[in-house]
Parts: structure tokens; C-alpha cells; sequence
């Protein structure tokens, strides 16, 4: 009986004598019952288990860019013990940041984050373009013992102001409002009254 090799593929007979066939680096599975081993089905299925893998790879983050650094801050027991909302807002400013993940570290310093400050208050607002400001100083935070990075660039760039035209979400209710509430049958309201 031949033995069929496929590089970067796991082929193995398991406990019940049944043949399997994964992928070493995803795990990804060859349903050998669609594709049996040495069929052109399964070279094909193989070839593109691995194309998925390599284009996997080539989307990472690559050392030595501002992606790079931001993944490490990610893996961060820092990062890990956020709250869930702040995880989520993170990654978001992460996502902002996405078409210049690959700018190289070298050439990161604070004018440089100051542009993108003023450039995310433009597209996504000033609230959020705060945060992207607060992702950077952390990472840039938490990189620097790690010999990442010199220095923390997002340190000395001055947060967005909230708006002055803006109102505002929770403002005190007038007098009038609260009489109105206060002149309601109890259950109408949706708190009890004492």
C-alpha cells in the first residue's frame, strides 16, 4: 500500500482505524469521505486549505509596524481584564486604525499621532477620536518595557474638546417637566412612587 505525503498535512489512522487528515497549523479537517486520500479531490481540497492558511498569515500584523504593536497590546493581561465594552471600543479604534497598520515604528512619533487624532475626530467624531488617542497611549504604554517602542507619542497630544453647540444627554429636568411626571398616576410611571 502507497503512503500519500501532503506537506504542512496531518494523515493518520485514528483509535477506530478510520483515516483522518488535518491541517498542522489551523487544524482545518479534509472530509476524506467528499475526497478520498490520493484523489485529485483531495490535493484540491489540500491546496486550498492552504491558500486560506497563507492568506490568514498575510493578513497578521506584521513585527515591527503599529499593527504588530497593537496586537502585543491585545495579548495583555492589561487588555484582557478590561471591561467587555471597553475590550469592544478598543477594537473598534483598532479597526479604525487598520489601513495604517503597517506604517513601520520608526517613523511613529507625536505629529504623526496628533494627524491621526485630528483625522479620526474628522471621519468618526471627537468622542471617539479621544479613544483612538487613549488605544495608542496604552499601547505605546504597555510596549516601551517590552523594548517595542521609545517612547509614549500619544502622551503629549491634547484630547478633543466636547463641542460647546452640543447638548447635552442628561441635562436637569425643568420645573415644569417635573410636575408634569410628578401630576401622573402612579401607574403610569415606570418607576413606583413613594
Amino acid at each position: 500500500m502507497t503512503q500519500v505525503r501532503v506537506k504542512g498535512f496531518k494523515i493518520f489512522k485514528d483509535r477506530h482505524g478510520k483515516q483522518r487528515c488535518y491541517h498542522r497549523e489551523t487544524g482545518h479537517k479534509v472530509d476524506l469521505n467528499h475526497a478520498p486520500i490520493g484523489s485529485a479531490e483531495f490535493f484540491a481540497e489540500c491546496e486550498t486549505i492552504r491558500a486560506i492558511a497563507e492568506a490568514q498569515r498575510a493578513k497578521a500584523p506584521k513585527a515591527g509596524t503599529l499593527g504588530g504593536l497593537i496586537q502585543s497590546y491585545f495579548e495583555t493581561e492589561h487588555f484582557q481584564n478590561l471591561a467587555e465594552a471597553t475590550r469592544r471600543d478598543y477594537r473598534k479604534c483598532a479597526d479604525f486604525l487598520e489601513p495604517i497598520r503597517d506604517t513601520p515604528i520608526h517613523v511613529i512619533d507625536t505629529p504623526l499621532i496628533a494627524g491621526i487624532h485630528d483625522k479620526a475626530a474628522e471621519k468618526i467624531g471627537w468622542r471617539r477620536a479621544n479613544m483612538v488617542r487613549t488605544l495608542l497611549s496604552e499601547v505605546f504604554r504597555y510596549n516601551i518595557p517590552k523594548g517595542l517602542i521609545s517612547a509614549n507619542f500619544a502622551k503629549d497630544v491634547i484630547p478633543k474638546r466636547r463641542p460647546r453647540d452640543r447638548a447635552y444627554a442628561n441635562r436637569p429636568w425643568t420645573i415644569e417637566e417635573r410636575d408634569t411626571v410628578l401630576a401622573r398616576p402612579s401607574h403610569m410611571c415606570a418607576w413606583p412612587l413613594p
